[in-house]
């Protein structure tokens, strides 16, 4: 195997496969409902089962749960069978209220990517601008995708970086800021990509991050706050990163959190409300980090998950609604966490899914459309 490929799974291992990493052995699990990856979306959530099933559910208007409908879907349906990863869009500009269509993207066993939901600007990567109510295939020999407000990032098997959707900030990083209906190749020997709403970071197999698009708050973390069309570095010995709507968080390869760029609602957990347009030491024994427009989630290599940031709707989990400006202790045994706009989602070492937040499409799951300012369990385990 090439050293780029082996960089790239061992990348792939402690940052896709967090859950499954930290998951009991198969023989141990309770059954095959038990849930190895989820995501949120902006109003809609998904979770992939020990067996490989993908399941959907929340908000619909865009067809971005994959059930061939347009209706919104308060508990999981099925959607299709072999899943291995799976990557949510559309989300917010950071502005709270105002919020994009979803889309959905999920990587098969065998390579292949598929997608579904909103594709105003080309997006899902099929080449037009149609909304798909279901999945369908773009590529094969997929090892990583990430979905950003309208654009994707995905690095294939041979470490190539490519990215399609909108372009007006530079964010897919081919120097130029020219919208692509299909997939274009960005850069080599990346070993991490995260897309956020109009920027993406990188982490090469070397361990720099790289970053470009929007920089209106500093999120691209290179001191200034000027917009980038193709990837600048930023720093070294990093394993894994979360590109939010406008600020970025970066794990070390020594387990400590950075963080950088937007922080009106205390969500670079630092106890300000001061933005920062360089990296800035947030805490330490990090394994996962998740952030959405305004609130930033953490798995803690003890499995302890913690949260910090603007909490109106609880999706903090502390059974609140205040904000908070540095990190709060939620629940331990936690496996993983995904970060949606209003609402959160985790997985538990038991592979118990969790959530709560904000309900009113249903992207709780329970459902419901009723808000839960502290987790919930709904399936698995």
């Amino acid at each position: 195997m090439k050293k780029q490929n082996i960089s790239i799974a061992l990348s792939l291992l402690f940052t896709l496969s967090l859950a499954s990493a930290l998951l009991p052995p198969a023989s141990a699990q309770r059954d095959s409902d038990a849930i190895v990856a989820t995501a949120t979306g902006n109003t809609h959530t998904v979770a992939i089962k020990e067996d490989g099933s993908l399941w959907a559910w929340g908000w619909n208007e865009y067809g971005q749960l994959g059930d061939d409908t347009l209706i919104n879907r308060p508990a999981p349906v099925k959607i299709m069978d072999n899943a291995a990863m799976v990557s949510t869009g559309g989300g917010t500009n950071g502005v709270i209220g105002v919020r994009y269509g979803g889309f959905t993207l999920a990587v098969k066993t065998d390579g292949t990517l598929w997608a579904w939901g909103e594709n105003q600007n080309g997006q899902l990567g099929d080449g037009t601008v149609a909304n798909r109510r279901k999945p369908k295939e773009i590529m094969g020999d997929v090892a990583f995708v990430s979905a950003g407000r309208a654009h994707t990032v995905a690095i294939k098997t041979d470490g190539s970086l490519w990215a399609w959707g909108d372009n007006a900030y530079g964010q897919l990083g081919d120097g130029t800021i020219v919208t692509r209906r299909k997939p274009k190749k960005v850069m080599d020997d990346v070993a991490f990509v995260s897309a956020g709403v109009t920027h993406t970071v990188a982490i090469k197999t070397d361990g720099s991050l790289w970053a470009w698009g929007e920089n209106t708050y500093g999120q691209l973390g290179n001191g200034n706050s000027l917009r980038r069309t193709s990837p600048v570095k930023i720093m070294a010995n990093a394993v894994s990163a979360a590109a939010g709507a406008e600020n970025t968080f970066a794990i070390k390869n020594d387990g400590s959190l950075w963080g950088w760029g937007r922080n009106l609602h205390g969500e670079l957990g630092d106890g300000t409300a001061k933005s920062c347009r360089s990296p800035k030491k947030i805490m330490n024994n990090v394994a996962m980090v998740s952030n959405s427009s305004t609130h930033t989630m953490t798995v803690k290599t003890d499995g302890s998950l913690w949260a910090w940031g603007w909490n109106e709707y609880g999706q903090l989990g502390d059974n609140t609604f205040h904000t908070r400006r540095t990190p709060v202790k939620i629940m331990d045994d936690t496996a993983a966490v995904s970060a949606g706009y209003t609402h959160t989602s985790a997985i538990k070492t038991d592979g118990s899914l969790w959530v709560w937040g904000d309900n009113l499409s249903g992207q709780l799951g329970n459902g419901t459309y009723k808000a839960y300012r502290v987790p919930i369990r709904i399936m698995g385990g």
